[in-house]
């Protein structure tokens, strides 16, 4: 494969959807996934710790404004219920919440959420304007306090919008002019929160397609640093030894002697010397030397 083509793979794997801020190429994405699913398990459980405690402080308004009625009882059997089902799910996201495989653990806190929410529409029809404020906060956490999954936000705020709505319609009574006014808001927190997302989902990726080239240039660097290495390895072999023999050459004999000679001196150490002269030597070397030519 060439350097441009390279390049090129590169680019595709690298490319992000506009839409859905996520890797175009399902390896990249995977990839992505498993590298901060750690973290998404993390904040997916602090997430639904504090909203659970929201959730269930909002019943001491119940009783404030309901007392020990019918009412606020099957009210507090809702709030109960909804806690329940996101502290079980909170630890079950810890255990097993893999975003490539069980992307609906994470998604259903958020529709049992929603759902609990829009319930209280019809228990306490006279407290709309209060639940529109929780609604529109509601989406804004959907969106902001779960990280990496911009669909599950998405379908969970959108499920919680037109439920809310339709509660509000058949339960309050509300007019055209007020449904208009609400779908509004609720849209504009929706493009909100989903823009907000959508940009921190693709600078996440575009920070992880960073790191990623950033991990395969210094792998290459190495590799290229060890084959030079070798290089020089080599290249120091042949200047520093007879091809033919493999004795040490002349340059680097007298190069080594006298780097001897200095430390013997240094050191007030006896240096010595042994010669051998090898008659015929040089028929010897002819002979080698033409043996290794027809060799080759």
């Amino acid at each position: 494969m060439s350097a441009q083509q390279a390049q090129q793979t590169e680019k595709e794997e690298q490319k992000i959807h506009a839409l859905t801020g996520k890797f175009v190429n399902p390896t990249s994405e995977m990839r992505f996934r498993m590298s901060s699913e750690v973290g998404v398990r993390s904040s997916s459980r602090t997430a639904l710790f504090v909203v659970s405690v929201i959730f269930a402080m909002f019943n001491i308004t119940d009783y404030n404004l309901l007392g020990w009625s019918p009412e606020y009882q099957i009210m507090l059997a809702m709030r109960v219920t909804v806690v329940a089902s996101c502290l079980v799910l909170a630890w079950a996201i810890g255990q097993y919440g893999n975003l490539t495989r069980r992307a609906w653990l994470h998604a259903l806190p958020l529709w049992i959420l929603a759902t609990g929410i829009i319930l209280i529409v019809p228990m306490r029809p006279d407290s709309l304007l209060t639940q529109i404020t929780a609604v529109v906060v509601s989406i804004m956490a959907f969106y902001l306090l779960i990280p990496n999954l911009l669909k599950v936000a998405a379908y969970a705020s959108a499920y919680l919008s037109v439920g809310f709505v339709i509660a509000a319609v058949v339960y309050a009574g509300i007019s055209t002019a007020d449904i208009i006014r609400l779908s509004l808001l609720l849209i504009m927190t929706n493009l909100v929160g989903y823009t907000a997302l959508l940009r921190l989902e693709v600078l996440q990726r575009k920070q992880f397609a960073l790191l990623h080239e950033e991990r395969d240039q210094n792998v290459q660097l190495t590799s290229e640093i060890n084959h030079r290495k070798s290089l020089e390895r080599k290249l120091r072999r042949i200047a520093e030894r007879d091809s033919l023999t493999g004795v040490l050459s002349r340059s680097y004999f007298m190069q080594r002697a006298n780097a001897l000679l200095q430390r013997a001196h240094f050191n007030n150490q006896p240096f010595c010397l042994v010669m051998l002269d090898v008659d015929h030597f040089k028929k010897i070397n002819d002979t080698w030397a033409m043996y290794e030519v027809i060799k080759c």
